[in-house]
């Protein structure tokens, strides 16, 4: 196919920017892909799926649920048993994951697109956003689940008829993106009204999998199965004004990740970001050529999702980022065409393509200078916190340990103890949490440090923690510090248990 030809030209710049983040480790404030470990590491060494050291609270749930979905999991499982948490393979499990993402992407868009290199771009370019915004350098489930999005949109896609082996395929690839992230949800309403358009076509057989995939559902539901944030539905409806402020920030930004951050100054960027954005909606139009498509019904089906979802983040949209670099480039091709009528197509294709190669290489350039991230886990502070945590639990006779941080899926990976996030509410509130959690110490960490870990401050959560020593040292006894970490006892005694109030994020 010629957009895979065009494709490895394309990623020239993904695979120099994954080569120079090779070394780099997760950011200080990353946590998700610690609970992805965490459940690799309880599936190998059979203990139950959930029992991951990490101490779920609804009050800091938007640190994470109590558990994810397996897909990913799984998937970590036998490299981590090969080679252990930190192992390299899951670096190439990441970058694997990007590549099959793409190149399923430029595939299946070459049918959409009037030149193939619209859809080579197209896929590179959601690729090298994935990992400018480093998602490969830690394990995350949004390239996995992107793949097998664009998996189950080439199956159902397909020319002929809707064989058994095709409704089987369907199905299997929609439980393999849902057991990935939840949002593979999004499949039965872009199934479901592929299925309405086309069934005087293929008849009943296209709702089977939709009809699989809700039994299935309405039985996870009923033996326990919890869907992640799910108690966050209700407070989004009640405040519908706000979390729709959220969305349009958020994904106003996850446009503009798509369109790239090519230069270091930020009016260049806008100015850039206000063009490429003309340049976009000119080439939307084959959306509609295609609309009766499996790829339009579920663009539109996981964007209602994103829509009404409690939770929102850019990263949510990387499966839609190579429809929005196909519609960027065809509305390059567009205004090229008007503007040079009289040139050959070979000439106009090339200064079509040319300029948008040449912003994934001023993006590359950019994005080379930046310095690696603040990052926990490579802190020689954090490194003997671990440390000490670690040789703590295990000391003879010691009562096990239950600690509080901001980050506490860090803690529990890497030091092997169970930990509980800071809730953001006032001191009387998270003293309470501490108590009903039965957590036993917690861990202060330094403001201000300026170094590699933290140039900046410790989250809202953690520097409101810091100061409850000083509110309480009647129950607070220090036993153990570093140059950026304390750790303190805790011992509520006779604590009044009280609520608190809840924290203002804006005034934090």
């Amino acid at each position: 196919m010629a957009a895979l030809k065009w494709l490895p030209l394309f990623l020239v710049p993904f695979f120099a920017l994954v080569l120079l983040h090779w070394n780099w480790g997760p950011t200080a404030s990353a946590s998700d892909y610690a609970q992805y470990l965490l459940h690799a590491r309880a599936i190998i060494e059979g203990r139950p799926y959930a029992e991951t050291g990490y101490i779920y609270h609804p009050g800091a749930g938007l640190i994470g649920p109590p558990a994810f979905p397996p897909g990913l999991p799984l998937t970590l499982a036998p490299l981590v048993a090969i080679g252990g948490v930190h192992t390299p393979l899951v670096r190439l499990l990441m970058v694997g994951s990007v590549l099959l993402f793409a190149v399923l992407a430029a595939w299946r868009l070459a049918r959409e697109v009037e030149q193939p290199w619209q859809a080579a771009f197209a896929a590179a370019l959601a690729a090298y956003t994935v990992e400018a915004s480093l998602g490969t350098i830690a394990p995350l489930s949004d390239p996995g689940f992107a793949a097998l999005f664009w998996a189950t949109i080439i199956v159902v896609d397909q020319g002929g008829g809707w064989t058994w082996r095709r409704v089987a395929a369907v199905a299997a690839l929609g439980f393999a993106a849902i057991a990935y992230r939840t949002a593979g949800i999004a499949l039965v309403p872009g199934l479901l009204l592929y299925a309405f358009i086309h069934r005087a076509r293929f008849g009943a057989r296209p709702f089977v999998p939709v009809g699989v995939w809700i039994a299935a559902g309405l039985v996870g539901l009923a033996v326990g199965v919890r869907v992640p944030f799910s108690e966050r539905f209700a407070r989004s409806i009640a405040n519908s004004g706000s979390h729709l402020a959220t969305f349009v920030e958020q994904y106003k930004l996850g446009l503009f990740r798509a369109e790239l951050y090519p230069f270091s100054s930020n009016v260049a960027n806008d100015v850039y970001h206000a063009f490429a954005s003309v340049l976009l909606l000119l080439g939307l139009g084959f959306i509609w050529r295609a609309r009766r498509t499996f790829m339009v019904t579920l663009a539109a089906g996981y964007g209602l999702m994103l829509l009404i979802a409690p939770v929102a983040e850019p990263r949510y949209a990387w499966p839609l980022f190579p429809i929005l670099g196909a519609a960027l480039a065809r509305g390059t091709t567009l205004v090229v065409q008007r503007l040079a009528k009289t040139w050959q197509p070979r000439a106009q294709t090339l200064t079509a393509a040319a300029p948008l190669f040449a912003v994934l290489l001023i993006a590359f350039a950019t994005d080379a200078r930046r310095p690696a991230p603040a990052s926990l886990v490579r802190h020689p502070d954090a490194r003997a916190l671990f440390t000490w945590l670690s040789e703590r639990q295990r000391s003879a006779g010691a009562a096990p340990l239950r600690v509080a941080f901001y980050n506490p899926r860090v803690v529990a990976l890497e030091a092997g103890v169970p930990a509980m996030g800071y809730l953001p509410r006032t001191a009387p509130g998270v003293v309470t949490a501490l108590k009903q959690q039965r957590v036993t110490h917690i861990i202060w960490q330094a403001q201000g440090l300026g170094d590699s870990l933290n140039p900046g401050r410790p989250p809202c959560v953690q520097r409101a923690a810091n100061r409850l020593p000083e509110l309480y040292p009647n129950l607070f006894t220090i036993e153990y510090q570093n140059a950026t970490f304390r750790v303190y006892r805790f011992d509520p005694g006779m604590w009044t248990d009280s609520a608190g109030e809840r924290i203002s994020w804006t005034e934090c």
